[in-house]
């Protein structure tokens, strides 16, 4: 989709630079996932980052600590830390 022309359901088109995931429901995963840094970097028992492992959303320990206020409550740190995790690996690769 990236680039290309999307067309609506009304008939309109969406034209640009449009990104898209796939959204499933399903379960929670873990309130006590990889402890990770900044960058969603998963850390090794000494505290230290793993070189190009990366956690977010439910693989990543809870940015609520551990506690569930309502369900769908993890989206927005998945996909906050996807894109931090993507740009950091990017960067690295560079």
């Amino acid at each position: 989709m990236y680039g290309r022309a999307m067309q609506l359901r009304n008939g309109q088109a969406l034209v640009g630079r449009l990104l898209r995931c796939a959204r499933h429901p399903g379960s929670f995963g873990t309130f006590a996932g990889l402890q990770t840094d900044g960058h969603a970097s998963v850390l090794d028992e000494d505290g230290h980052p793993i070189p190009g492992l990366y956690a977010a959303g439910t693989d990543m320990a809870s940015v609520m600590g551990g506690h569930d206020p309502a369900g769908g409550i993890n989206l927005g740190p998945a996909l906050t830390f996807g894109f931090i995790a993507g740009r950091h690996a990017a960067e690295a690769a560079l």
